[in-house]
């Protein structure tokens, strides 16, 4: 991987909602699942996602965008592959949307990187409390494109926590 000091990164942090309460045979599945759609995606954004979702703690994941600009289409990309794909139990997952840079890379887990990108996104999930989908950007000179953005993403969040199986396969 060829970080380039001062660019900027997207990384979406995530973790699926209410998933330690899903029997285990269906834990199994997500997981299955959440494999298969990480190749999916690599697939359908192989100029973006230039590195594999590093999934960890059963249900949380973290995923690196080298084109911050496609990383909410990504997002709802592999959120819709999710509740499309579990068929007997309603997945959902929160995902925190962070641009940023990268201080350094050690290792090929994403998730054992550093940089402000990675410890913004991480942060903002933890604070998530009543939505699924949030945004942060690195620095205030944008402040308003900021705030329309995350106007945006809270109302395609909205929209996403709506979904049904069908409606979760045509997005996808």
């Amino acid at each position: 991987m060829d970080i380039q000091r001062g660019k900027l990164y997207a990384v979406i942090t995530g973790d699926i909602v209410g998933s330690t309460k899903f029997p285990e045979d269906a834990r199994v599945q997500l997981h299955n699942i959440m494999i298969v759609g990480a190749n999916e995606l690599r697939q359908a954004f192989l100029n973006e996602v230039s590195e594999p979702i590093d999934i960890f703690s059963g249900d949380s994941w973290q995923l690196m965008v080298s084109v911050p600009a496609s990383a909410l289409k990504i997002a709802l990309f592999y959120r819709a592959f999710l509740r499309a794909q579990m068929k007997n139990i309603k997945v959902d997952t929160r995902l925190a949307i962070a641009i940023g840079t990268i201080d350094f890379f050690v290792g090929d887990r994403i998730s054992n990187w550093d940089g402000e990108v990675f410890q913004k996104s991480g942060r903002l999930l933890r604070q998530m409390k009543h939505v699924r989908m949030g945004f942060v950007f690195s620095g205030k000179e944008k402040e308003d494109f900021h705030l329309a953005l995350e106007t945006i993403v809270e109302l395609l969040d909205t929209l996403a926590s709506s979904w049904t199986e069908k409606q979760a396969q045509a997005i996808n």
